[in-house]
């Protein structure tokens, strides 16, 4: 009209697709961008969204403890049900990358529970190693600690050995922090202690001191001091020798009756 031309703009119509997720419908709004970007859609955000939330509570209540377990492995495989009612409809008919996506989702809602059984161990297991960790303690002779070393050396201040020499032999690895904690005491008191693994100590020996008759009065202090600052967590036997030229600590099982 009047010489001018009258362009005429084509309108993309919208296009709605029922999405049935856990029984219920909504319709989604699909431009043809869905076409050129296949994954960007709404729904896949949503089966992002439900694999987060849901396969994430899950992981954390399984590797919290084992009674929570079974919840955790609930939720992962509730979240690979509801991805895949999101696409309940469209897995019968022609797979396209979305859908091949969503099945990646799927798997491994219900792999988590595998992996993290698998990473965790089986329950027996567990129990049986712990079992296995609280027996050695048991057994364990328990050494002292820095600050009881000092208040025992404090008891005995001033006081030297007339026989400095000592050995300390010990029963195995239960026995060898206490060696090496009483090794420091007497160190530091004086004495020159030497440590002996000793595999062929008798079973019946727990804790013993045998000391030169020439320490006696230093030597019963010590034992007196460590008892009464270890408050009986350490009990020794202790025995004097005469004119045997050193004192010598036998460190074997710990007592039965202590070590339950």
């Amino acid at each position: 009209m009047n010489g001018q031309r009258t362009s005429v703009v084509a309108v993309q119509p919208f296009r709605f697709r029922a999405i049935p997720v856990a029984g219920f419908k909504w319709t989604e709004n699909l431009s043809d961008d869905e076409d050129k970007h296949p994954l960007l859609t709404s729904r896949m955000e949503a089966a992002l969204a439900i694999l987060g939330v849901f396969a994430g509570i899950g992981v954390a209540l399984m590797l919290g403890t084992w009674t929570l377990y079974s919840w955790g492995a609930a939720f992962c495989i509730v979240a690979a049900i509801l991805i895949f009612s999101l696409y309940f409809e469209e897995l019968r008919s022609t797979f396209r990358a979305e859908l091949w996506f969503a099945l990646v989702l799927i798997v491994i809602s219900l792999g988590l529970p595998i992996l993290v059984s698998m990473a965790l161990g089986s329950q027996s297991e567990i129990v049986g190693l712990r079992k296995q960790i609280a027996g050695l303690t048991r057994l364990r002779w328990m050494p002292l600690t820095g600050e009881e070393i000092s208040s025992i050396k404090h008891s005995v201040t001033g006081t030297r050995p007339t026989q400095p020499t000592m050995t300390i032999q010990y029963l195995g690895d239960n026995a060898y922090d206490l060696a090496e904690s009483f090794k420091r005491l007497f160190k530091d008191i004086g004495f020159n202690p030497k440590l002996l693994p000793d595999a062929l100590l008798s079973p019946l020996i727990t804790l013993k001191v045998d000391a030169d008759d020439s320490d006696a009065e230093l030597v019963n202090k010590i034992v007196i001091s460590i008892e009464d600052v270890t408050k009986d967590r350490i009990k020794i036997d202790l025995a004097f020798s005469k004119n045997q030229g050193q004192t010598r600590i036998f460190i074997g099982q710990r007592p039965r009756d202590e070590a339950r």
